[in-house]
């Protein structure tokens, strides 16, 4: 086109780096948010990109009389388990266990926290790192948010309701039952009636005198009040328990096979968590047969074996739910066969049907029955009480080889077309 572009590019020293956000401060059931570090040269100009360089990210605690560790704060999740998206050099980094310039910081307890990036390398030694500090705050509202005017001698009830994730949640100023106290009421046993948030206070207002105590002369009371009591006050938070749906999974074991990506004899399956405060974390007793993601999202592997899912709650690690995961390699599989018109409705009844099972290799799947099945059985629809349909159904016996069979199903009396449609591609492999 005869067009000449021109572009300048300027290579220079990092000498300072900052961290910057959208905000400071972070709330409970909210979205995360990134962080990302900008850096400057000499002349404060500050770099384009910062590509594939690494950074240490850490989490620093904030002194205090009453400071709690920052890692029960809030968090730092990889781009990866997250909907997040970032560029390709950082995705590179996480692939090596590594952070670059930018991470997603999760709320997962109210308090404050510090965040410091520096730069990994060794060149990198006299840039000084950089440090920003984050609340997070739950969101707490008054019901009804708006002005009232009431007339002499009327009450308004007010609510307070704390917001997570969109959804308002009512605490409450009374939520438990006290079953038995101890005679000076320092000891209670209660038991909790609903969920929500509520504040116990408690405060010594006396002390009894007991026998072979010395005391001044002018203490002549057995029971002396203190004119200043000493109190103190305790926020406590009651969950519902955490369950973890389903409660348990079934996976058919699928064989490494030739050069085929690993990938592909993955399951991925979405587990639910409900109840607790609704942040989670989530581990896998035994990851060499099923890992999970702090998404909840499991990922099966190519071993058999069992393992359990644990969901807990972030606030309160003693606080979880669990689901079980089985990965089998059954050597009896049940085929069943549902016959269907030509709009995709199922038939209530196919007793009338003679159906013809088969098997492309005999070797390594076997009909336990006769390759001519007339079996039928009548199934319960989900959730029903009287529909119920018939289906057909063969069980084989899988060979302790691996390879690949098609079983067929066929009806007497009907086309090729038919046939075509009614069949099913299993893949085998020896159990372990």
């Amino acid at each position: 086109t005869g067009l000449l572009l021109e572009c300048d590019v300027f290579v220079a020293k990092i000498e300072r780096i900052d961290i910057t956000s959208t905000s400071r401060e972070l709330f409970l059931g909210e979205a995360p948010t990134v962080l990302e570090v900008q850096a400057f040269d000499a002349e404060d100009n500050m770099f384009s990109t910062l590509g594939a360089l690494a950074f240490t990210w850490d989490l620093i605690t904030v002194d205090g009389p009453s400071s709690v560790s920052a890692n029960s704060i809030i968090r730092i999740m990889s781009f990866e388990d997250s909907t997040y998206e970032t560029t390709p050099e950082i995705y590179g980094l996480e692939a090596r266990s590594l952070r670059g310039s930018e991470v997603i910081i999760e709320p997962i307890n109210t308090g404050t926290a510090k965040v410091r990036a520096k730069l990994r390398e060794s060149i990198f030694e006299d840039v000084k790192p950089s440090t920003v500090k984050l609340v997070v705050l739950d969101k707490v509202l008054l019901r009804p948010a708006y002005d009232m005017y009431i007339m002499i001698n009327t009450c308004v009830k007010y609510t307070v309701v704390r917001l997570r994730q969109g959804q308002a949640t009512a605490t409450f100023s009374s939520n438990f039952d006290v079953l038995w106290s101890s005679t000076n009421g320092s000891y209670h046993i209660i038991k909790a009636k609903s969920s929500g948030s509520t504040v116990i206070d408690a405060a010594y207002t006396s002390i009894k005198i007991g026998g072979g105590c010395s005391m001044p002369s002018q203490v002549t009371e057995k029971v002396v009040q203190f004119k200043v009591p000493i109190s103190g006050q305790q926020v406590v938070e009651i969950f519902d328990p955490v369950v973890v749906i389903p409660e348990e999974l079934v996976f058919p074991w699928h064989p490494q096979m030739e050069q085929r990506v690993l990938a592909v004899h993955q399951y991925h399956y979405q587990l639910k968590a409900a109840g607790g405060s609704g942040s989670y974390i989530w581990t896998s007793s035994n990851a060499s047969i099923a890992s999970v993601n702090t998404k909840g999202i499991i990922m099966t592997t190519t071993s058999i074996g069992h393992t359990q899912v644990k969901a807990s709650d972030t606030k309160n690690m003693d606080h979880f739910g669990t689901m079980e995961i089985h990965v089998k390699n059954d050597q009896d599989l049940r085929l069943l066969l549902n016959v269907r018109d030509a709009k995709g409705r199922l038939f209530d009844n196919i007793t009338s049907l003679f159906v013809t099972w088969s098997s492309s290799n005999s070797k390594l799947a076997a009909f336990t029955g006769p390759a001519r099945s007339v079996q039928v059985m009548f199934i319960r629809e989900k959730d029903t009480e009287d529909v119920r349909r018939s289906v057909s159904y063969q069980t084989i016996h899988l060979s302790d080889k691996i390879g690949a069979v098609t079983i067929k199903a066929s009806v007497d009396g009907y086309d090729c077309d038919i046939l075509r449609k009614c069949q099913t591609h299993v893949e085998v492999g020896p159990l372990l």
